[in-house]
Order: C-alpha cells, then structure tokens, then sequence
C-alpha cells in the first residue's frame, strides 16, 4: 500500500526552488508521480503529488521538514496527504 500526498508551493520566483523542494522529497524516500509549475509576472507556482511507501511514509516529518523549506525559500508550503 502507499500513501499519497500533494505538496503546493507560492512565492515569489526565484532560481532552484523545483530542486530543493524535490531534492528534500528525494532525502524522504518519496516517489514524484507528477509535478507542474509555472511563474506568471514573477510569481512561482508550483502543485507536485507524490507517493511513499507504508515503511517510509511519516507525515509529521513530512509536514515538519516542507514547513522548514517554506521559511528557508520564504514560500507559502502546504503538504496535504490523500
């Protein structure tokens, strides 16, 4: 069984942010099924899903570690599990 999230990222556009963000998601085990992202007059946006397996799936480091990278990025973070 795997759990699935889906992770948004807002702000304002600024160079690696895609990297971090999935870099992190790489350091949680966590399998990227789909990622789209656009910038409109300066402003980033950003909606990737994403899986784990039952044995690596911790929702509050999860949810921890993404509130983290938004203040480091100075985004808006928001993990929701589904």
């Amino acid at each position: 069984m795997k759990h699935f999230a889906t992770i948004t990222v807002i702000g304002k556009d600024k160079t690696g942010v895609i990297a971090r963000v999935t870099h992190f998601l790489f350091e949680q085990r966590a399998n990227i099924e789909a990622l789209e992202e656009q910038v409109t007059r300066g402003q980033f946006s950003m909606t990737l899903q994403a899986s784990w397996k039952k044995d690596h799936w911790d929702a509050a480091s999860l949810t921890a570690g993404l509130q983290d990278l938004g203040r480091a990025l100075h985004m808006e973070v928001k993990f929701r599990a589904v």
